[in-house]
């Protein structure tokens, strides 16, 4: 039977066709991926992963997730039911750290103590973060953000030092993930003092 194109909208019947039709092209269309799908698509993945580290005892992940999406029920959810397990304090450490670690030291300016980690995101929950046209493009980033530490460790006034490439959400998103940093914050004389960080964040995309 000479060769004809064959057009369906199932998986399934593209099979029952071939096997029907000996020597048959066929060619399956699949509707485009729609914005609402993919926001849909990573707000049941970020459930799946808060889920789990809810599970893990995990519990500061588990909220940066949560508000990395924007869904702040979610949010509220894992604090009610999260109980942090010491021995878990983060995500597994991944051999490839040295290469994607997003939130490496941050770096003092100020302050005669300088302020260090309480909480640093992993490269997973930064993976929330990610500007959603870029990571369908499969554009890498890289921000320097700039933030003040208060006494409590909290980084407040944050602001983008440098952006590459620019235009393209970085900025922005790393903005936002500054925000979920938490910091020990700098001393002088035994006490706490405010101080300025620079935190570089690294967007890679994940095998």
């Amino acid at each position: 039977m000479p060769g004809f194109q064959l057009r369906v909208g199932i998986a399934g019947a593209v099979a029952m066709a071939c096997t029907l039709l000996a020597g048959c092209e066929v060619s399956v269309q699949f509707p485009p991926v729609t914005e609402a799908a993919e926001q849909w698509a990573r707000s049941v993945r970020a459930k799946r992963v808060v889920a789990q580290a809810v599970r893990d005892g995990r519990c500061k992940d588990a909220r940066a997730v949560a508000l990395a999406v924007s869904d702040p029920q979610l949010a509220k959810e894992a604090e009610a039911t999260c109980r942090p397990n010491p021995a878990r304090t983060g995500f597994p450490t991944d051999p490839r750290a040295a290469q994607i670690d997003v939130l490496r030291d941050a770096q003092p300016l100020a302050g005669n103590s300088p302020p260090d980690w309480r909480y640093r995101p992993s490269p997973e929950v930064i993976q929330f973060f990610y500007p959603a046209a870029a990571w369908k493009a499969k554009v890498e980033g890289k921000v320097l953000v700039r933030c003040e530490v208060d006494t409590q460790g909290t980084p407040q006034d944050c602001k983008v030092i440098s952006e590459t490439p620019p235009e393209k959400g970085f900025g922005a998103a790393a903005l936002k993930a500054a925000r979920i940093c938490e910091f020990l914050p700098a001393y002088s004389n035994g006490k706490a003092v405010a101080s300025t960080v620079r935190i570089p964040i690294i967007f890679k995309m994940l095998d």
